[in-house]
């Protein structure tokens, strides 16, 4: 109760009134690195770009919103990305049919939040060196770009609390609230990691005056849900907020059997030098990001015997705590299989509170010799028995032979995981700089191509058949993937029959789209062949029927070297005006 007490004192006019102590990087300076990191880690990614099958989910669904006026939940499937499906429809109406607009967007919200990760840790850390690194973390994992919003916003979230933290006015809360909503439209569960830590904050900061703490609970709780009114109202008015909701838990409880189990270690006994595999860096990845949460709630909690003999709380403490909540809360439920696709997922929040650990290590006797001289103890260990709990008694050369190990064995996991030798290749950043320039004119060009670049995602097979579409169909034809292939949506210019985008939806509600197909004009219809079997067909039986009845196989196309097998159908009642050439296949326009 007592640490609970002191944390209570920075909700008081007192804190208001009085600057905080704790000592902190500020002033144009930091302001200046920040930017710089974020020009580096733009530059680095744009230079480098690469659209995972996973991200046409959104890009194709914005192209669904901009050019067919549909809308998530009503006329596709959404398990809860809704912002995120308008904002690549708002990108593609500013740049139009290529992918310009959605890697600009991606890219500088995935490098704002690498920016902001530095201001954090920097601060925390009191260390421009260790922000720096931090900072590092977070590009060389190279966060895929469809989880920009995962990484700028449970970066950006800390920021605004802390923002709350230094100064808990009004205007600050509605400004974490309105952030939360925000997070929680692009990806719900973003608000839900956001708001847990933000009431722990508001409880722990206002607990000595209960009616202080209820008016800034409503105050969040108002900001946070007013904004996502007219969600609620779209919602209901197509097809109801319990239906959508219960929809998309279905939805996540199917995919919960995917959570990664604990991974080990693999080296062979007679080669120790096996242990320098590249899976073995994900193993590692893995095992920091979960226990350095509970490592950091483990720390607050032994230093609290030293707190509990001072009139005060660390304010970098305070600020650390919804940090290690957030990790801990997150890190388990977004680290999946597969990891190499999950692990840059939290790596934000977590380089943060890895930041602050590294400062504790070389230097938490600087604030308990603060706290030493400026107040009194209460009562028990005099200051000097304090000081001399702390790890700063350790030998120097203990603690940083300790501290490079973890942090050289980390960067060579996060290399060998980011593949950042191929990366840095690709980008052309160490040949110079009219290599990169010309690196970054091919990539802008390559980016601004309508249709766009083959060189960007499909390979092969998946190519050849978006061509097809493009070329052979109507452009108010829909096209009907019977396998997770977005992409062919979006490179096909063609929308999805019965809002299939994802087919991996819930079986009810995807059976309610697809009942749309046999009324839409479908020529042709792409089935890829699954890893786990015919999923499409065992799912949705009922319109695999109508396939059979009313489609024939024009083509089957073997696997490619990145591709898998595909099988064109073609219906049968639909006269064809021409022959594909390139198949002899029937061409509808």
């Amino acid at each position: 109760m007592e640490a609970i007490e002191k944390l209570a004192t920075l909700g008081t006019d007192e804190t208001t009134r009085r600057p905080s102590r704790e000592p902190r990087i500020h002033g144009w300076p930091g302001w200046l690195v920040g930017l710089m990191v974020f020009a580096g880690s733009f530059l680095f990614r744009f230079l480098d770009p690469y659209f995972y099958n996973d991200h046409f989910l959104w890009i194709s669904g914005g192209r669904q919103v901009l050019v067919y006026g549909e809308l998530p939940f009503r006329d596709f499937f959404d398990p809860g990305y809704f912002l995120q499906h308008l904002a690549s429809a708002g990108s593609q109406r500013v740049f139009g049919y290529n992918l310009l607009g959605e890697a600009l967007l991606s890219i500088s919200l995935l490098s704002a939040g690498t920016a902001i990760t530095f201001m954090l840790s920097s601060r925390i850390s009191r260390s421009y060196a260790i922000g720096l690194l931090a900072a590092a973390l977070v590009v060389g994992m190279y966060p895929r770009l469809y989880n920009y919003h995962k990484v700028f916003f449970l970066a950006f979230g800390l920021l605004v609390l802390w923002r709350y933290l230094d100064r808990p006015t009004t205007w600050n809360l509605v400004l974490v609230g309105l952030t939360t909503a925000v997070a929680f439209l692009f990806r719900h569960d973003n608000g839900l990691y956001m708001a847990l830590p933000v009431v722990v904050v508001i409880v722990a900061a206002h607990w000595n005056d209960w009616g202080r703490l209820l008016r800034r609970a409503a105050l969040y709780a108002a900001s946070a849900i007013l904004p996502l009114l007219p969600f609620f109202v779209f919602l209901e008015l197509n097809g109801g907020v319990v239906a959508y909701f219960s929809s998309g838990a279905e939805w996540a409880l199917q995919r919960r059997g995917t959570v990664a189990p604990w991974p080990t270690f693999t080296a062979d006994a007679s080669a120790p030098l096996s242990i320098f595999q590249p899976a073995n860096a994900f193993v590692w990845l893995y095992a920091l990001f979960i226990t350095l949460p509970c490592l950091t709630l483990l720390v607050l909690a032994c230093q609290h015997v030293r707190w509990r003999r001072v009139a005060a709380t660390p304010p970098e403490a305070i600020k650390i705590l919804p940090a290690a909540i957030l990790c801990a809360v997150s890190a388990p439920l977004l680290l999946r299989t597969p990891l190499e696709a999950r692990l840059a997922d939290v790596v934000a929040p977590t380089a943060v509170i890895g930041a602050w650990l590294l400062g504790q290590w070389f230097g938490p006797i600087r604030w308990q010799e603060t706290l030493a001289r400026s107040r009194q103890p209460r009562s028990g260990p005099s200051p000097t028995l304090l000081r001399q709990v702390t790890v700063a008694s350790l030998p120097t050369a203990f603690r940083s032979i300790t501290a490079v190990a973890i942090v050289g064995i980390t960067s060579i996991s996060v290399a060998t995981a980011g593949e950042l030798q191929e990366r840095l290749e690709e980008s052309a950043i160490f040949d110079g700089p009219t290599a990169v320039l010309d690196r970054g004119e091919e990539v802008f060009d390559q980016l601004r191509e309508s249709p766009p670049d083959r060189e960007l995602y499909p390979g092969d097979n998946e190519l050849r058949l978006a061509r097809y579409v493009r070329e052979c169909t109507q452009p108010d034809d829909r096209l009907l993937v019977t396998s997770f292939a977005p992409q062919l949506y979006f490179y096909s210019g063609r929308a999805a029959a019965g809002g299939a985008i994802q087919v991996d939806a819930t079986a009810e509600q995807q059976a309610e789209y697809l009942a749309s197909v046999p009324g839409e004009p479908v020529p042709v219809v792409i089935a890829g062949e699954e890893e786990d079997g015919d999923y499409f067909e065992s799912t949705f039986e009922t319109i695999e029927d109508y396939l059979r009845e009313n489609y024939r196989v024009a083509l089957q196309l073997d696997p490619g070297d990145d591709d898998p097998s595909y099988r064109v159908l073609v219906h049968k009642q639909r006269v064809p005006s021409g022959v594909y050439r390139r198949w002899s296949l029937p061409c509808y326009r």
